[in-house]
């Protein structure tokens, strides 16, 4: 699918927000691409990860970055691992650029947005995440499972730019848009695959 902003969820380059950051998606989250995601998060499945993280590397073009980022697993979660840092390591293989995933954390007092539906998943505070400080003056690349509402990925991109770093493009294995959310904004879009974080393949 064609590059979106991690802000908002609508195409890349449409103007909808301000400092907007590219996310490239490996496919929509449905069918069989979902069906792998749940397994690698609920049903424990943890070799999943490093090669569906392969397979992102090899369909995105590597870019020019200092390190991949995972997203934090979230405090309250129970899994024994970070399905986002697995899928970070794969990428990692491919494009020869080291994953790091001690760089962000959650604060102690913001909740897990799993579950949440409806206007309480648009209450997430913008600085729900903390960034290590070593990041100051590099750019980085944040790794997702799946892109939502764009309310991690906010906080993630917020964490990192008050750290001083730069987030030059973010890679999630699949996203919920087009949605309903803003699906006005790709109405005339048709859905494409093999994009890569700097440039098609």
């Amino acid at each position: 699918m064609p590059p979106f902003c991690a802000k908002c969820g609508a195409p890349f380059g449409a103007g909808c927000c301000s400092g907007s950051v590219p996310c490239y998606a490996l496919s929509l989250h449905e069918g069989i691409s979902r069906d792998l995601l749940l397994d690698l998060k609920y049903k424990n499945v943890r070799s999943l990860g490093i090669p569906m993280g392969r397979l992102m590397g090899e369909t995105f073009s590597a870019v020019r970055t200092d390190m991949l980022i995972p997203i934090p697993l979230h405090r309250s979660g129970r899994r024994e691992y970070n399905q986002s840092l697995l899928l970070a390591e794969g990428v990692s293989l491919v494009w020869g650029i080291p994953a790091e995933g001690r760089m962000l954390i959650w604060r102690k007092n913001v909740d897990s947005q799993a579950g949440k539906t409806g206007p309480s998943r648009n209450m997430m505070a913008p600085d729900a995440m903390e960034a290590s400080k070593s990041l100051d003056g590099m750019s980085v690349v944040l790794v997702d499972d799946v892109y939502t509402t764009g309310n991690t990925m906010r906080a993630a991109i917020s964490a990192v730019e008050r750290s001083g770093g730069t987030v030059s493009s973010v890679l999630v294995w699949s996203g919920r848009v087009p949605s309903q959310e803003n699906e006005a904004a790709w109405k005339d879009i048709g859905i494409q695959t093999g994009r890569g974080a700097g440039g098609s393949e």
